[in-house]
């Protein structure tokens, strides 16, 4: 079975071979008037006989001495078949041009030739086509698709930079007589630039109006317009067919896979075959690249179908399809940078063999130039997700990485391949390798070099090391404190990333860096489904009241001259002026003030919390949680317990330097009553819970009870009390700092407080269950207590 390609030329190879026979026999046909015209002049008598006698010397039965007679161009079949394979780029543009254009389309086409941008060019070609009753011709349509491709890729570049690119491309002097540029340049100019830009272009987004969604792709319109024409153009009876140039220049379009699928099948019904390797590799490249604010699906596995029918097809297979392909694979384990998204072996043992497949089909010599430079960032991307991590850095560290390493390959890496290849050594908790792999970056690129999607995987990669790495919070501040802006999600991970206690800026405050960073969130499209915004403000809010708990514990430690955090007040007057107090937005606000406990050092405003989002809750509304209650218990729990021990700490400084007794008893028993409080109110929030980790809890808050108790059989006491404690909860809960606290309440041997409390936890255990009357556990009231 021929490819599409090569039926489309024997197709208008055919059609060209009879013009060019038509234009023949009227030629022939003016001729033999004129001849006619010359025999009947007085003047031309012997002209004349001399014609006749050389017809009258040709054998009429001889076809091939009658031919001989005329030009050597046309003289037999084969110089025939030359004559129009070298003329038929001329005869086309004849067509399209003399023939193909009526006259207000031929105006219409110039016109588009002259348009300056997209909006221009669709109002006059939607205007055409609405006013007009006859159908637009193949050639009208072809021109306003290459000017809709002459715009995009001149929006990309800049007008000027456009310009001048083209006319050094194509080789036009400013003086020269040869000064025109043909559309034919211009096309192939705008198509290479078009492959060569559009997998790092920042996709536009259009809203549907029918479906009430932003979508990604600015330009469905268009192409759902051109097609409409290219159906009525090919309902005319003599009308001719489009050929596949207009759609592939389509698909060059700022859309989504969804339109490209479309016009794909669209050419797949037109020409009757699979449509040409350009056109799938585009369509792949749509359903696997990079996407803008986390708009439009990746259908990974349909790009791999299209692949397989690729290999299958018969056509040669660029290297941009290759390149796609090794993107499905990273699509499939696209999440390998997020903590707690760990692939299983399994898993990655797939992905690294599909990944050494592909690259087997791949020649060393085709992996040259730009289209070598997106599959080798490619390989990175896809050995990054597999966990192969060194092999992502020798396949980063194998191409031209400085100018003294450069070759004829010309494989210079992109940022998105250092990027990639950082995140794989972050996502493997190989600080050291990834801080050597960004000086090298920092040299050659910044962060706003790679795509939002590259920098997204970066930053969602140093969740993993934010307790390796110091450079954290630097990196952040500074990507963020330019002014230049941010996606949505990175927006998010900034966030996630300035939350954790661990990540410390230098210049500015962290609520500030926030400040900017809710301003950047703001610019872009909020998330529309509304699971996937509620989940989404819920992690920005948690976010939000984690950096402000940590700011006000900043501010009361530092001097009162500080300026106070307002990051949680302003947000919440904005969503009040957006979406009204009694909006949803407003209650996820409230209700993320939980995560406040993870971060607060103040009993006080942990209590007020708790009891602000537990205790005068209402039930119907406890789901509204954006966590199980069982863990906003717990979490009050070890804010108590923070407290107490950050309680302890000062009694103990306080107990090195005072002098004053009377004091230093006031101070103790503050100590006492507080932890004595703690022991309390941990216990009635726990009480017919059956949560036995808060067990764990009780007892080193009743040791550090203990351990400031005024008589030494108090102090036994509540030790003892420490330990049943520790025997009905978890083994897990008996850690060494307990067993610590333990011996010095009893003045004993940690190693005869270990022997009692894990060797002798059977024991143990039993003897406090006889104790509180519980001789055997019920599991199920304790199981259904557990997760209420």
């Amino acid at each position: 079975m021929a490819g599409p390609l090569l039926v489309e030329a024997v197709s208008k190879a055919l059609r060209r071979r009879a013009q060019l026979q038509r234009w023949q026999r009227e030629s022939k046909t003016s001729r033999m008037s004129g001849a006619t015209t010359t025999l009947a002049s007085p003047d031309s008598k012997q002209v004349g006989r001399a014609v006749v006698q050389q017809c009258q010397s040709t054998p009429a039965s001889s076809p091939a001495t009658t031919t001989s007679s005329f030009p050597p161009l046309v003289s037999s079949t084969d110089s025939r078949g030359l004559h129009v394979g070298q003329t038929l780029q001329r005869a086309y543009r004849l067509r399209d041009t003399a023939q193909s254009f009526p006259p207000l389309q031929r105006r219409l086409a110039e016109y588009l030739r002259r348009s300056t941008g997209k909006a221009e060019a669709v109002e006059a070609f939607s205007l055409f086509a609405r006013t007009r009753p006859e159908a637009l011709t193949p050639a009208a349509i072809a021109e306003f698709t290459s000017a809709m491709l002459r715009h995009n890729v001149a929006a990309q570049m800049g007008v000027q930079a456009y310009e001048a690119a083209l006319a050094d491309a194509v080789g036009v002097a400013g003086e020269s007589p040869w000064g025109d540029i043909t559309p034919a340049e211009a096309r192939a100019f705008a198509l290479y630039q078009s492959r060569r830009l559009e997998r790092y272009a920042v996709k536009g987004a259009s809203f549907q109006a029918e479906l009430g969604l932003t979508l990604e792709g600015a330009d469905h319109f268009i192409v759902a317009l051109t097609e409409h024409q290219l159906r009525k153009s090919a309902a005319s009876s003599s009308a001719l067919p489009v050929s596949c140039d207009a759609l592939v220049e389509l698909l060059h379009l700022d859309i989504s896979w969804t339109s490209a699928l479309q016009v794909y099948r669209y050419a797949k019904e037109l020409i009757r075959v699979d449509p040409p390797a350009d056109m799938t590799t585009r369509l792949m490249g749509l359903m696997t690249g990079y996407r803008t604010n986390a708009l439009g699906s990746r259908p990974w596995e349909m790009a791999l179908k299209l692949y397989d029918r690729l290999l299958e097809s018969g056509y040669d297979v660029p290297l941009d399809a290759h390149t796609s392909a090794l993107d499905a694979v990273w699509r499939s384990g696209e999440s390998f940078v997020k903590p707690h998204h760990a692939l299983s072996p399994a898993d990655r043992d797939c992905m690294w063999n599909a990944l050494v497949l592909i690259r087997e089909r791949v020649s060393d010599a085709q992996v040259t130039g730009d289209a070598g430079c997106r599959f080798t960032e490619a390989l990175i991307k896809a050995a990054a997700a597999a966990g192969r991590w060194e092999a992502a850095v020798q396949i980063l560290s194998d191409m031209d990485v400085t100018l003294a390493a450069a070759s004829y390959r010309l494989l210079v890496p992109t940022a998105e391949a250092f990027l990639f290849a950082m995140a794989s050594c972050n996502a493997a908790h190989n600080a050291a390798h990834a801080s050597a792999l960004y000086e090298t970056f920092s040299a050659l690129y910044t962060l706003r070099s790679a795509h939002p999607e590259a920098l997204l995987a970066y930053v969602q990669s140093l969740r993993h090391v934010v307790h390796l790495s110091a450079q954290i919070g630097s990196q952040v501040e500074a990507l963020v404190m330019d002014g230049k802006g941010l996606d949505r999600p990175c927006c998010v991970a900034c966030l996630q990333l300035l939350s954790c206690q661990r990540v410390c800026t230098n210049q500015a405050e962290k609520w500030r860096v926030a400040q900017q960073l809710l301003r950047m969130y703001d610019s872009n499209p909020w998330p529309q489904q509304p699971q996937v915004r509620k989940a989404e403000l819920q992690t920005v809010f948690r976010c939000c009241h984690l950096i402000a708990a940590a700011a006000v514990r900043g501010t009361r430690r530092s001097s009162a001259s500080a300026q106070p955090c307002l990051l949680i007040t302003e947000l919440r007057a904005y969503l009040i002026s957006v979406f009204g107090r009694d909006s949803p937005e407003c209650r996820w606000l409230d209700d993320t003030e939980v995560y406040s406990l993870l971060t607060t050092d103040s009993w006080e405003s942990a209590l007020e919390i708790y009891q602000r989002q537990v205790t005068h809750r209402s039930l119907a509304r406890v789901a509204d949680l954006p966590i199980p209650l069982r863990q906003v218990r717990h979490m009050f729990a070890q804010a108590l317990l923070r407290c107490s021990r950050a309680a302890t700490e000062m009694a103990g400084e306080r107990d090195a330097f005072l002098l004053d007794e009377e004091g230093e008893a006031q101070e103790r028993a503050k100590t006492v009553d507080f932890l004595a409080f703690a022991v309390r109110t941990v216990r009635e929030v726990c009480v017919g819970t059956g949560d036995a980790a808060s067990r764990g809890i009780v007892a080193e808050l009743l040791l550090h009870q203990a351990l400031h108790a005024p008589r030494a059989r108090e102090r036994q006491q509540l030790a003892l009390d420490a330990m049943r404690e520790l025997s009905c909860g978890p083994a897990s809960a008996v850690t060494p700092r307990l067993v610590d606290l333990v011996a010095q309440a009893l003045s004993l041997t940690e190693e005869h407080v270990h022997s009692v409390l894990v060797e002798g936890s059977a024991q143990l255990r039993g003897k406090a269950l006889e104790r509180d009357g519980h001789r055997r556990i019920r599991a199920s009231g304790c199981l259904d207590k557990m997760f209420t």
